[in-house]
């Protein structure tokens, strides 16, 4: 029974590690700690993606992966992202290279959105009230809480530029005007900054995005993952481990009390 068990165990680790794509990463001197590995594919009946973070040493390990083909890659802080290589699960361990951003402005490009809008002027408390904004306060409500933040990630790329297919205006201002009447909530969005002053809030979204055209980048730098945040999938596989060690528990247990227990204490239990 003893080697039953044993066997049970190295079955179930050998059939976790045929359902991960492991490795490394480096950027092809040292390794890069607290970046993310990403497996894709689209072999499956929907689009699926996992990811996870390199631990201090630039190892990986993405589990528990349904048998396909994927593209796997890296992305980062102060990188772009890398070239994607073809994986599967069970195979050799990956070696992956990562790019580093060629300037800042390539780098800030991976940045999460709140970085960016953290560019947003917002009015000193000295000027108010303006319009119908009796307080910064209120402002700020319409600017972070209870606005346009609620429905969209401000910040991200279609919010911090104009797009193209939103037309062609003589200014910022004008493609901002634009913008909050389009699409089914334009009555929710012009609602929202009619709270306060529109021209004004206008005015202050058409000089954020008109910085970011000039190449203005946030003044922060986001952090790369920390200490625990940096599992490298080893999180997910110590779940397993533990599965598989609580089943082999079990199945003492239940040996030990059908052995000394007698087959009445087993069959009550």
């Amino acid at each position: 029974m003893r080697a039953l068990l044993v066997i049970l165990a190295f079955a179930a680790a050998s059939v976790s590690a045929q359902n991960a794509i492991k490795g490394i990463v480096t950027n092809g001197k040292t390794a890069e700690v607290g970046v993310w590995v990403i497996a894709e594919t689209d072999e499956l009946p929907t689009k699926f993606a996992k990811i996870v973070v390199t631990d201090e040493r630039g190892r990986f390990v993405i589990p528990d992966l349904p048998k396909a083909s994927y593209q796997v890659w890296v992305r980062g802080y102060g990188l772009v992202d890398s070239k994607k290589l073809k994986a599967t699960p069970g195979r050799a361990p990956l070696r992956l290279k990562a790019s580093i951003a060629p300037n800042e402005g390539s780098a800030a490009q991976y940045y999460p959105p709140i970085y960016w809008y953290s560019m947003l002027s917002i009015p000193g408390k000295s000027e108010f009230p303006i319009g119908k904004a009796a307080s910064q306060a209120e402002w700020l409500d319409t600017v972070k809480s209870n606005g346009c933040i609620g429905c969209h990630a401000l910040g991200n790329a279609a919010t911090r530029t104009v797009p193209a297919a939103l037309g062609h205006f003589a200014s910022s201002h004008e493609a901002w005007a634009r913008r909050i009447t389009s699409g089914q909530a334009m009555t929710s969005m012009v609602n929202i900054i009619a709270r306060t002053d529109t021209d004004r809030m206008l005015k202050q979204f058409a000089d954020w995005t008109d910085r970011v055209a000039h190449g203005e980048m946030p003044a922060e730098r986001p952090p790369r993952p920390q200490a625990a945040q940096r599992s490298g999938g080893a999180g997910e596989m110590a779940v397993t481990v533990l599965v598989v060690v609580a089943i082999v528990v079990f199945l003492t247990w239940l040996v030990f009390f059908k052995r000394w227990g007698g087959s009445n204490s087993v069959g009550r239990w």
